[in-house]
């Protein structure tokens, strides 16, 4: 699908597979351009984001190359990504001003996010339990905010920032090359710089849903979401953005031979590490049970990034797009957000409008909706 110099527009429930570019085109600009529930896996590009003030969200980019690509982008913004088996599940190249929340990757080999060559950025939740969470590389006021996974990366990365919490395993460590401040100590994932995060190896058990045991009753070729590979036709039909074929295994890989599974990779109900632990990293967040009224102290914690016009976000919230705010992602004062207690995209499901309270404090007058 092109979307040549489209402005204004709205892209909604496309599923595209076996493409080398899925939805847009590299030097096909879109300006203003929303993207939204899209399904693109086992192409080179999955999703393309470029021009000025694009926006996608609510994405599920599997065994693509680059799942989401933010290309020559100006403030652009990236919300809600599920992205397994790709090389990166969302790549900034040369986009300035670039923000993206929300980020669930699982056996993505270089990264659940990354930007390149990109200024201005601002990475915010993201979610990778095994291998590398985020990169940066090759820019100046680099921001990355409540992490949940093994490792991030700095490569010639000027005035970074690593803040919020970042709940990490327990040995691998960080390659930091290059850069002048860049965020972190290489190998020991020390903060430096302008640096605060809070560090927590090791903590609660990280779980995902996993294999299904009965038909996905979207998807047209699996039998007891089960199918051989040279059989499958449908690689883009789930009931849901976080499912996908997976390897007949216990762990997360890639299906390429033999018989493939639908898995379910939404957080499971034994986790403990990710999952209702985005306040400090360690323990179950309070219980949020609100119907108006003032935020407590969880839910007005902050967050500010290193951008050159510095932004000042609740830790454990994202903005709703498309309600009256910025729509950069970030939840800042006055907009309308959503609790995050999880780390990644997932964040629950139902009816998110029957809790919510009003935040105070350094970003005042947000309404912080939960699930």
């Amino acid at each position: 699908m092109v979307l040549n110099s489209s402005q204004q527009g709205v892209v909604r429930k496309v599923r595209v597979s076996g493409f080398y570019e899925g939805v847009g085109r590299a030097g096909n600009m879109m300006h203003t351009t929303l993207l939204s529930q899209i399904v693109a896996n086992k192409n080179t590009y999955g999703v393309y984001v470029n021009g000025t003030g694009s926006h996608a969200m609510d994405v599920s980019v599997n065994q693509n190359t680059y799942g989401v690509a933010v290309y020559s982008a100006t403030s652009p913004s990236v919300q809600g990504v599920f992205g397994a088996g790709n090389t990166i599940a969302v790549y900034s190249f040369s986009s300035d001003g670039t923000v993206i929340t929300a980020v669930s990757g699982v056996n993505n080999t270089m990264g659940a996010a990354y930007t390149f060559g990109s200024n201005d950025n601002t990475i915010h939740n993201v979610f990778q339990p095994t291998g590398t969470a985020g990169i940066l590389g090759t820019g100046s006021r680099q921001t990355l905010s409540q992490v949940g996974g093994d490792k991030i990366d700095l490569s010639s990365v000027t005035n970074g920032k690593i803040t919020g919490n970042w709940v990490r395993g327990t040995s691998t460590a960080c390659a930091v090359t290059g850069g002048s401040n860049p965020g972190l100590v290489n190998n020991t994932c020390a903060n430096q710089g302008a640096s605060n995060s809070v560090q927590t190896v090791g903590n609660g058990t990280s779980s995902l849903v996993g294999a299904l045991a009965s038909d996905d009753l979207t998807n047209r070729s699996d039998n007891n979401a089960a199918m051989s590979f040279a059989s499958i036709s449908d690689w883009t039909g789930f009931d849901s953005l976080f499912r996908y074929w997976n390897g007949g295994g216990a762990s997360p890989v890639n299906c390429t031979s033999g018989t493939c599974v639908i898995w379910d990779y939404r957080l499971g109900s034994s986790d403990t590490r990710f999952q209702n632990t985005t306040y400090d990293g360690v323990n179950p967040n309070p219980v949020f049970n609100q119907q108006g009224g003032n935020c407590p102290a969880f839910l007005n914690t902050s967050l500010t990034d290193n951008q050159t016009v510095v932004h000042t976000y609740l830790a454990n919230a994202i903005e709703i797009l498309g309600n009256g705010g910025n729509n950069n992602g970030l939840c800042e004062a006055g907009e309308t957000c959503l609790y995050t207690p999880n780390f990644g995209y997932y964040q629950g499901e139902g009816d998110y409008t029957q809790k919510w309270c009003t935040s105070t404090g350094a970003v005042a007058g947000a309404t912080a909706y939960a699930y």
